[in-house]
């Protein structure tokens, strides 16, 4: 009975907690992730970077996205030390057949 983005937001807290619990007792494992973000509102979206930059405290995060309007909002939530924003530009490619 959850809408899509509550569904997102609760396993993405979910796979957040396993991760930390993990850290907090083992050799903490990167978090690599894609577009992870997408169906979740802004607000949403801020409480998860706020929580990605816990993560980060005590092991690495990636995020990728293609999507810019979530810079900002990481700007927002994420202290800009911890912060680095890469942007890849020029041509994309077709995919080979």
């Amino acid at each position: 009975e959850l809408s899509d983005g509550a569904q997102d937001s609760l396993y993405l807290a979910l796979r957040f907690a396993v991760i930390e619990e993990h850290n907090s007792k083992s050799e903490p494992i990167p978090f690599v992730a894609d577009d992870l973000l997408l169906n979740l509102d802004n607000a949403r979206a801020g409480a998860a970077f706020r929580v990605l930059a816990r993560i980060a405290i005590s092991g690495q995060v990636l995020l990728f996205t293609h999507h810019d309007h979530m810079v900002p909002l990481a700007q927002a939530a994420v202290p800009s030390e911890m912060l680095k924003v890469s942007r890849l530009d020029g041509p994309v490619l077709p995919r080979p057949q």
